[in-house]
């Protein structure tokens, strides 16, 4: 069963396999950067694709529900992150396309909308059943997901340089 069965963007596993089998899925993911733009905080995957990979947190976007509503509502449910529209800086619309999926013999296809979010100081997170946990990694780290470094090259400039001496309010 996919999606929260409370409200009316539940689908059964049968449609969404189905879904994901026919159509790329829009998702949203975002990149939580600590305050100094030196790491990156991923989540160890537990799920196809990518089990087993630190990965960014994301999730589809549900009918009718705005970009930056389905990035506060997945830091929300899957690591307990509360976070406000304007903490989010928009990176970039990317493709991800996976040779496999939750769904065995079924590739998955994304459009993925992605957004940073710098952290302001130490994070607590609680990690939902698809993470078993979370871990820093540097920016430049050659053992991330090519297309985590990608959405971090991305990003990068949007983001601003967080260590900039010329303005003392940073």
């Amino acid at each position: 069963m996919i999606g929260n069965t409370d409200n009316k963007h539940f689908l059964t596993d049968d449609l969404y396999r189905q879904c994901i089998d026919l159509l790329p899925i829009v998702t949203v993911d975002i990149l939580i950067f600590d305050k100094h733009l030196k790491q990156t905080l991923l989540f160890r995957r537990e799920n196809d694709p990518l089990k087993g990979i630190y990965y960014s947190i994301g999730g589809r976007i549900y009918k009718n529900e705005n970009f930056l509503n389905t990035a506060i509502r997945v830091c929300k449910e899957e690591v307990d992150l509360q976070i406000n529209k304007g903490d989010l800086t928009f990176g970039a619309v990317t493709e991800e396309i996976f040779h496999n999926s939750i769904y065995d013999g079924v590739n998955a296809h994304n459009v993925n909308i992605f957004f940073g979010y710098i952290a302001p100081g130490p994070l607590t997170v609680q990690c939902d059943e698809q993470h078993s946990c979370c871990k820093w990694f540097k920016l430049n780290d050659p053992n991330l997901h090519p297309y985590i470094l990608q959405k971090i090259h991305l990003l990068l400039p949007n983001l601003g340089n967080p260590d900039n001496t010329d303005n003392p309010d940073k």
